[in-house]
């Protein structure tokens, strides 16, 4: 049993502290290949994030799946999370084969979550229309999942849509730019 990914998982700063003072490693991993600093997204714990990162965690460390924590933290929906691992230097573009290689952009989009895609982006546009295995851009995504906020934002900040994005209805709803 790793003492730090245990007090990753409770949210136990002084065990983690004490392990960390012990040098011990902060990117062991369990047996599905996840670190602490996994657990502590996957807990919402950002404190535990921050000091992870503050100790060395390499932030973006894969799973046996090829999760990093980012992409963990976009399907937790965890904001705040989100948010300290931008900070602390994680790569917003790193393509992830889980995700039909993909990035986080492309999930954020397949859940509408705004507020996920507009950090994303403001840290990096780069992927902005990179096509998946499966030809979809982060655009069609967020047509699929009907959020025409995402949408426009996208559009506004340099999506290029392919035709079959353009005569996607949305439930009827027209996406349309000021």
């Amino acid at each position: 049993m790793n003492e730090i990914i245990e007090a990753a998982k409770k949210n136990d700063c002084d065990s983690l502290e004490r392990e960390i003072a012990k040098g011990g490693g902060v990117d062991q991993r369990d047996e599905s290949g996840r670190t602490a600093l996994h657990w502590a997204v996957q807990e919402g714990r950002c404190g535990i994030v921050s000091r992870l990162l503050e100790a060395g965690a390499t932030v973006d460390a894969t799973d046996s799946e090829g999760i990093t924590p980012l992409a963990l933290a976009i399907g937790e929906n965890r904001i705040g999370v989100v948010d300290a691992l931008i900070e602390g230097g994680a790569d917003v573009d790193l393509i992830i084969p889980a995700f039909a290689n993909g990035t986080v952009l492309h999930l954020a989009c397949s859940w509408g979550q705004l507020k996920m895609v507009r950090r994303i982006v403001d840290a990096s546009d780069r992927s902005i229309n990179l096509c998946d295995d499966d030809k979809m851009t982060p655009l069609a995504f967020a047509f699929e999942a009907k959020a025409p906020r995402v949408v426009h934002f996208l559009l506004v900040r340099g999506a290029i849509p392919k035709r079959s994005e353009l005569q996607s209805t949305m439930g009827g709803n027209r996406v349309r730019i000021r």
